[in-house]
């Protein structure tokens, strides 16, 4: 390129570009361009503000968000997690409910019956109370009705019936001190075996120390399997009672013979 050309290039360019540069700068400092100008740069200003406020505010919006997910995450979990313990606890104690509920059936059941046998026993008392006491009211009219014949010196027409009581009264008597004898000694029995066994258990619990020498203690046997054992006084039969029983001319006794009948009642009653 000929040096020419470029000295005139550079010639038309300042004569086209001074002017147009002069002309920029007075339109940069006419009213209206400065106008538009700070309007442009407040109007910046006011977007700018906006958008970082708006980004503060989804800031603040995403972090509130974050921690009430997380919450709500956690409180998720915790329920899972009460909710697993709880079902584990219900599986576990299942058998143990179940067992609780048969027990309280089985409870109700016996105590039903229970009730049920209680009212039979007590409707048997009664009736038996009801018939003790109009024997005994047939009883104290026969006596007196006898007492009376005797006065007058005639004789009792109910003297076989007396001697049939007395006689129902002796075997009733006997009857009942034969199982109150039988009774003392299947009791005796008991009580010894029971001795004889934890006497075993205490030896053997004795023999697992190696440095302890057992002395086996001589046993007291029991005088059933030679003799009976003697009664007490309270359960002795009564020889003057046994004497007025074989008397059957006698019919004064027949109280005794019938408080004895009672007294033996209520000693095996109460066993």
């Amino acid at each position: 390129m000929d040096k020419n050309k470029i000295k005139s290039a550079v010639n038309v360019a300042a004569v086209i570009l001074v002017p147009l540069i002069n002309e920029r700068h007075k339109l940069k400092d006419q009213k209206e361009v400065q106008q538009l100008t700070g309007l442009s740069v407040k109007a910046y200003d006011v977007t700018k503000d906006k958008t970082v406020t708006a980004a503060r505010k989804a800031k603040s919006a995403s972090t509130t968000i974050k921690k009430g997910v997380v919450t709500t995450s956690s409180f998720i979990a915790g329920k899972y997690k009460d909710e697993k313990k709880a079902l584990h606890y219900k599986k576990q104690m299942k058998p143990f409910v179940q067992q609780a509920k048969e027990e309280k059936k089985q409870e109700k059941a016996e105590q039903k019956q229970i009730s049920k046998l209680n009212q039979t026993l007590s409707k048997s008392i009664e009736s038996r109370i009801r018939d003790e006491e109009k024997n005994e009211k047939a009883r104290e009219k026969r006596l007196i009705k006898e007492m009376k014949l005797a006065e007058k010196g005639k004789f009792s027409t109910t003297q076989p019936v007396s001697r049939k009581y007395d006689k129902k009264v002796k075997k009733e008597i006997n009857q009942l001190d034969k199982k109150l004898n039988k009774s003392i000694e299947e009791r005796n029995k008991a009580e010894l075996k029971q001795k004889e066994e934890n006497e075993k258990l205490r030896i053997k619990e004795l023999k697992k120390y190696k440095n302890y020498k057992v002395k086996t203690p001589k046993q007291r046997r029991s005088l059933f399997g030679f003799k009976k054992r003697q009664l007490t006084q309270a359960h002795t039969p009564n020889n003057y009672h046994n004497a007025h029983i074989h008397n059957d001319e006698d019919f004064s006794n027949a109280q005794l013979f019938e408080q004895h009948r009672k007294q033996m009642a209520e000693k095996i009653a109460r066993r």
